[in-house]
């Protein structure tokens, strides 16, 4: 719809797609969006469905995606789902939290390592040299995480 205003037009109050463009959920969402953008796939044998968070670049692009993913959620206050089941997790996950956070300064601490388990969809991970062998319905949580990434 084109408006054509005159000097003697009354103002024109700021349609709702406006008013969202001068929003923070917004300006997080179009972050996330360029972010996103850099996020770096694999080349392997032509297959570019997988996500490199083996290379220091793709991980911590993906770090700051997941981050910006969080902030546009809290933009949009949306509320963030418990985390206490991570109280039970071993040492080693739980520094691996600690360093999202405080480097991100992620409440939620999104971790690339969790999102590329679940898209490789082993059935076990190596931390510190200590294996973890997931249960079934962890690998069914990955491959749906995954899924919706």
């Amino acid at each position: 719809m084109q408006v054509l205003l005159t000097k003697d037009s009354p103002k024109i109050r700021l349609c709702a797609a406006d008013k969202f463009l001068k929003t923070s959920a917004y300006k997080a969402l179009e972050q996330s969006h360029l972010i996103g953008e850099g996020i770096v796939m694999r080349e392997e044998e032509g297959d570019t469905s997988l996500l490199d968070l083996d290379d220091a670049t793709g991980s911590s692009i993906c770090k700051s995606y997941l981050c910006c993913i969080e902030s546009l959620l809290g933009s949009l206050d949306l509320p963030k789902c418990d985390r206490t089941y991570r109280d039970q997790f071993s040492h080693s996950y739980q520094e691996l939290y600690k360093q999202m956070r405080e480097q991100f300064n992620s409440e939620c601490a999104y971790l690339p390592e969790i999102l590329d388990s679940a898209q490789e969809a082993f059935d076990h991970l190596w931390v510190n040299g200590e294996k973890y062998v997931f249960s079934p319905h962890v690998l069914e949580s990955g491959n749906e995480l995954f899924a919706h990434f």
